[in-house]
């Protein structure tokens, strides 16, 4: 078995770019919040802050695909400075998150920011670290990163033996990866429950830079 040569099975798009409100629940402190300024697409990006001591974090997630175990996410993000603000990706989450966490108390969870980026599990409360990248430099700050990330089933949905995983980013004119393997530990994959979602916080207590997200694509394996 060597699932880093494998790749995940013929994908098509679930939604497009600027998909329907109507197919995110939201959750979170003035959320959602979105960016006129700084954006890829128009009219805006979502993106988290902090002014004057208020703050607009939170959660978006697909709720109208509850059940996702086999993924692929095309996204853009924007580190704003060296105090950039935390971004996440949740997949197979097995229920809403609680507002007060960064995700839901189940599921496999990937932090990316211009430092790192970690691919995680937790069943609440303990969190188990599956892989994780330091770049070095650092990712450049105030532009807009292109990244992907998959996960499947090795070697079949029917037999999930194991969950692979790749994280990579556009550089250029090609994809890089920077974490490509698979985890012996794979759970949630018969589960009718697999949200995908997303978290987007800020960091500063009074007046505090965030993150943006814009034009992510998501993908599923064709039938």
């Amino acid at each position: 078995m060597e699932p880093l040569k494998l790749s995940i099975h013929h994908s098509s798009p679930l939604i497009t770019p600027h998909y329907s409100r109507e197919d995110w629940q939201f959750i979170g402190l003035n959320w959602p919040n979105y960016d006129l300024v700084t954006y890829i697409t128009p009219p805006s990006s979502l993106s988290s802050k902090a002014v004057s001591g208020k703050p607009y974090y939170g959660h978006s997630v697909l709720k109208t695909y509850p059940c996702l175990p086999e993924i692929q996410i095309v996204n853009n993000a924007y580190f704003q400075s060296d105090t950039a603000g935390c971004h996440e990706d949740y997949f197979r989450g097995q229920a809403y998150p609680i507002a007060a966490r960064y995700h839901p108390d189940q599921c496999y969870f990937l932090i990316f920011d211009y430092l790192k980026v970690t691919f995680r599990r937790i069943i609440y409360p303990l969190a188990w670290t599956i892989a994780s990248h330091t770049f070095s430099p650092s990712l450049p700050l105030n532009t807009w990163i292109k990244y992907r990330f998959k996960i499947w089933d090795y070697p079949s949905p029917s037999n999930p033996l194991n969950l692979v995983y790749r994280f990579e980013i556009w550089e250029t004119d090609h994809w890089t990866s920077y974490l490509d393997g698979s985890s012996d530990v794979n759970i949630w994959s018969g589960s009718a429950t697999n949200y995908y979602g997303t978290f987007l916080n800020y960091y500063g207590l009074y007046v505090g830079t965030g993150v943006k997200i814009d034009d992510t694509v998501i993908l599923v394996p064709a039938t």
